[in-house]
């Protein structure tokens, strides 16, 4: 049938992921509100879940690199609607933490009985902004740095320099995640402090979520790099990775302007 149509486009074949991946963020977003509930087994479930979402990215993401590697359906007019279903997808996450930050200022600049007519509460001492926030924002825009150099690394067919490159990228996004594990143990609050410590675990915990998702993808890339899967010529997933992750350096830098620092 591929061999005799008429046009650019790939008719995908019949998947079940979309909708599997689908339920699975469901799931997941019931288990992390079972969690805040203090609910019995809601963290094992929380983990299972993730487990299970990951396992199931992992299957979508290999019959799409197989579809566009080894089988050639992804044409210049198919690439073309993959970036701008990125970018689509990234629109929509920008409007996620918009939503946050909306909320942020809502209860910041408009002081309420409900929070004691002070921000960020009675007896919450908010965290140090030149501290662990401040070393983790010099990696992440370290990171930011030496992604962009692998990319350019590729972009001239040198894929040595490109891996070297994105290990240490890979690296410096784990130390940040160490980090801010770090920076949780030692925060004076918890998520049921108020409303700023609720918005404060909900901001940070969710950029977290991404920079980890993020992780992966690189290491991802990194993998079929190694594999001789992203050349010069053709390397549309790295590039992604590389949205991804400026993006996510973006918000974290608001964050710390706005949540640590002011």
């Amino acid at each position: 049938m591929n061999q005799n149509k008429k046009h650019l486009y790939h008719l995908v074949d019949e998947s079940p992921w979309p909708l599997i991946v689908s339920m699975g963020a469901l799931f997941f977003t019931l288990f992390i509100v079972f969690f805040t509930m203090r609910l019995d087994y809601s963290l094992m479930l929380v983990y299972l879940n993730l487990i299970m979402i990951l396992l199931m990215m992992y299957s979508w993401w290999k019959d799409v690199v197989i579809e566009a590697t080894f089988q050639g359906k992804h044409t210049l007019v198919v690439k073309r609607s993959i970036w701008l279903g990125f970018i689509l997808f990234m629109l929509s996450e920008a409007m996620l933490f918009f939503s946050f930050f909306w909320g942020y200022f809502h209860y910041s600049l408009t002081i309420v009985y409900e929070i004691g007519y002070y921000w960020p509460g009675i007896d919450v001492e908010p965290v140090k902004s030149y501290r662990l926030p401040l070393i983790n924002t010099m990696l992440l825009i370290l990171s930011g740095i030496t992604l962009t150099v692998a990319h350019k690394s590729i972009l001239i067919g040198d894929i040595i320099n490109t891996k070297v490159r994105l290990m240490l990228t890979i690296i410096l996004g784990l130390l940040f995640e160490m980090l801010q594990v770090m920076e949780y143990s030692l925060t004076p609050f918890n998520i049921n402090d108020l409303v700023f410590g609720n918005i404060f675990y909900f901001l940070t915990g969710l950029h977290g979520l991404h920079v980890f998702i993020g992780i992966i993808f690189l290491i991802i890339c990194f993998i079929r790099l190694q594999k001789g899967q992203l050349l010069r010529e053709s390397h549309t997933g790295f590039e992604f990775a590389i949205w991804y992750w400026h993006f996510v350096d973006l918000v974290w830098i608001i964050l710390f302007f706005i949540v640590y620092w002011w």
